[in-house]
């Protein structure tokens, strides 16, 4: 995500990401690029390792991901 490896992803790289690798589009990408920058323009890889670390995803296993 972090293309020029800046050590923060900014809001071109996240909606490139967001396009390109997770194919979304219209209103979700919008809504999923905001809740992702907060209303910033970068978000830092110690934001990006705070929020893995409060999600619920963080405790996904290989049986949930199954279902």
């Amino acid at each position: 995500m972090d293309d020029d490896q800046s050590g923060s992803i900014d809001r071109f790289e996240s909606t490139d990401f967001l396009q390109e690798d997770l194919k979304l589009t219209g209103n979700d990408r919008t809504r999923r690029e905001r809740a992702f920058h907060h209303d910033d323009d970068s978000i830092t890889v110690d934001d990006m390792w705070e929020s893995w670390f409060e999600s619920e995803e963080r405790a996904w296993d290989e049986k949930t991901l199954s279902n």
